[in-house]
């Protein structure tokens, strides 16, 4: 009964996951310009958590309901492949158990990279988007946020 409003939806055949600056945007370009290949409705769906917070576990409802929308529709005569780009998912303990559980034959692909040139073009990026410091002031608060807690020890003096 839930199948039938999805009849020829399908779930991603892959997933890539990375780190941000590391191509996954490129990569996921250069395989959607392949004839058998179907964009989904977004590239970065973070259906399954993200680089801060894992999602909480998704029911079976929401996977129909919400992530298989995301996807287009594919008939099986006319057999194509499709997938998601969300770098996050590397960062994100509890995703691949969720994704497997849902989509048991999925594909992962991560992208990584040199983590100083990433660093660096990632620090480009933002002062070129001129949010350097807000990244920068966003950090620093969240690490003295941390530090700062009742529960964390002491500094040492």
């Amino acid at each position: 009964p839930i199948f039938l409003d999805h009849k020829y939806n399908c779930l991603p055949h892959f997933i890539i996951g990375g780190v941000p600056k590391a191509g996954t945007t490129s990569l996921f370009k250069y395989l959607m310009q392949h004839p058998d290949m179907v964009e989904p409705f977004d590239k970065e769906l973070t259906f399954w958590g993200n680089f801060f917070s894992p999602k909480r576990r998704p029911s079976r409802e929401e996977v129909m309901g919400e992530y298989l929308q995301k996807f287009p529709k594919i008939t099986p005569s006319d057999f194509k492949v499709t997938g998601e780009a969300t770098p996050g998912y590397l960062y994100c303990m509890t995703c691949p158990l969720y994704i497997l559980k849902y989509i048991p034959k999925v594909k992962f692909i991560f992208t990584l990279r040199n983590p100083v040139a990433r660093a660096y073009s990632e620090y480009e990026n933002k002062v070129a988007d001129q949010t350097v410091m807000r990244y920068l002031h966003k950090r620093i608060d969240n690490k003295m946020e941390k530090e700062l807690t009742p529960e964390a020890p002491p500094f040492d003096q």
